[in-house]
């Protein structure tokens, strides 16, 4: 590690969304456990080192518009394939909020991703809380609801930017009522971590409302009152769920019929560790997340250190594969349709998975039915009983169970038969009783 400091850069396309840097503290050669949080909401982003809060000098400040999350995110690299982190790493997580000074200790004393943290990913959990959808006069938005006496006015309007399908809810004919509506209910998990968002504008009440609670009349999860702004504003916060459903409320407070305010992007989603990655997820090729977001990195430039010989034990690769039905001891000719064959290797694993149907004898073969072009060719010391799998037939002549056994050294499966109290028997060509004979197995092997 050669570089003095330790510097954050984020950049999307060619634009700097941030750029911070601690000081002259790196020695060569030393293990860091370093963690950068920023919230993004204009806030200065903060340093850890070692589960403590470095000095921090901001040269560029927090970009806070959307971030373009389609571009690929690099670690350890710019995007354009240059300035090498150098040094070494093997432990790396992100999350989708700002962590506490306590949550940096914990994970730096040792402590793994906590319950209500995992599993958090950016999955929009409210329904038809963006681009509303359903209202009309005294009708609700779609998955929304009210009580007919505080009924109010809703419309879906388009106020430009961003917002074009936002709810716009009035004070109807009755200005004794304040309008609220309450959406049919979201499912959480108890436990896990939240973060719940809306924006809003007050057009002429007096005042807007929005509130999240486990039930329409129960127990408030978070509330935010008296909002006037006359600009679009986001609400935010966090939360913990303590039941398996939350509700988001909107409400005017006014006392003139026709006043109202506008609502838009109503947001739950769960927080934590959205990527997770450690050393024992790491591969020659592939970074796996180990979040349960499937996230999963690909390793360039870099070399992995302690790799079994050859690195056989740190392949992942999966694809298709192309399978041909054959004769063992004369190919034949025969066509099948409607075929799938996928292969997962991780190390000297592979597992193969194929279905066919309609399988028609253009020409005989003869010998044991073989299905070739695995995608590797199979250990040549393993035994056959080492790599049964499964099978189904149908339209086949046979008497027994089934299974299949990929051949030592060679790049093809056989199908095989076993009555009870009998030596199994290897399946020859000539079984299929129809044209509309069919087959489907997955075996495992070593390679």
């Amino acid at each position: 590690m050669g570089s003095s400091a330790f510097a954050y850069y984020c950049e999307v396309g060619n634009t700097n969304f941030g750029e911070y840097v601690t000081g002259a503290i790196v020695t060569a050669n030393t293990n860091y456990h370093l963690v950068f949080v920023s919230d993004r909401d204009g806030t200065a982003g903060q340093f850890y080192v070692n589960g403590v809060a470095v000095t921090t000098t901001e040269d560029t400040a927090m970009n806070t518009s959307s971030l373009d999350n389609a571009g690929s995110l690099y670690i350890g690299q710019r995007g354009n394939s240059s300035s090498y982190f150098s040094g070494e790493m093997y432990s790396v997580r992100c999350h989708n909020h700002a962590l506490t000074a306590t949550e940096v200790k914990e994970l730096y004393s040792g402590g793994s991703v906590p319950y209500k943290y995992k599993g958090a990913n950016q999955t929009e959990v409210v329904t038809n809380g963006t681009g509303f959808t359903g209202a009309g006069g005294a009708t609700e938005p779609d998955n929304w609801w009210t009580t007919t006496s505080v009924r109010g006015i809703h419309t879906i309007t388009n106020d430009g930017g961003s917002h074009t399908a936002c709810l716009l809810l009035e004070v109807d004919s009755d200005p004794t009522a304040d309008p609220y509506i309450s959406h049919d209910g979201i499912t959480v998990v108890i436990g896990k971590r939240y973060r719940f968002s809306a924006y809003y504008k007050n057009v002429d009440a007096d005042s807007l409302r929005i509130r999240l609670g486990t039930a329409l009349g129960g127990s408030q999860v978070m509330s935010f009152m008296d909002l006037t702004a006359t600009s679009w504003t986001e609400v935010t916060g966090d939360f913990t769920a303590t039941t398996t459903t939350v509700h988001p409320l909107l409400r005017l407070v006014s006392d003139g019929a026709g006043e109202g305010g506008l609502f838009d992007n109503i947001s739950i989603v769960q927080i934590g560790a959205v990527a997770e990655y450690d050393g024992s997820g790491i591969a020659s090729d592939k970074w796996f997340d180990k979040s349960g977001n499937d996230l999963h990195g690909t390793v360039t430039g870099a070399t992995v250190e302690n790799a079994p010989s050859g690195d056989d034990g740190l392949v992942y690769e999966e694809g298709t594969w192309t399978p041909a039905f054959t004769g063992g001891s004369s190919a034949g000719s025969y066509s099948m349709i409607n075929t799938v064959a996928r292969y997962t290797r991780i190390g000297r694993v592979v597992h193969v998975a194929c279905s066919a149907f309609n399988v028609t004898e253009l020409s005989a073969g003869s010998g044991a039915i073989r299905i070739t072009g695995l995608p590797f060719t199979v250990e040549s010391t393993a035994s056959s009983r080492a790599n049964v799998g499964t099978l189904e037939l149908d339209n086949f002549t046979f008497a027994g169970s089934l299974s299949c056994t990929a051949s030592a050294g060679n790049t093809y499966v056989e199908f095989r038969a076993s009555a009870t109290g009998t030596v199994d028997t290897v399946l020859q060509v000539g079984i299929e009783t129809a044209a509309d004979s069919d087959f489907a197995f997955n075996v495992t092997y070593t390679v």
